[in-house]
């Protein structure tokens, strides 16, 4: 994977969350921390996608949430 022209280490993170997330900038600080401490990838080589999922779009064992 590239990233700003480098090879380096980089991510790509998606979370997401059936009916969203009440504040996604802290979310993001603990998940920059983790991501950067333990997958050791520095926080200036990923992006984190936030996406709020409707009950209806996620299934798990043949049925959906909604």
């Amino acid at each position: 994977m590239s990233f700003g022209g480098s090879t380096e280490p980089a991510a790509h993170v998606e979370f997401s969350s059936i009916g969203g997330f009440t504040n996604n900038s802290v979310v993001a600080k603990e998940l920059t921390e983790a991501i950067s401490k333990h997958i050791k990838v520095s926080s200036d080589r990923f992006y984190i996608k936030f996406t709020d999922l409707s009950a209806k779009e996620i299934a798990y064992r043949g049925n959906t949430f909604g």
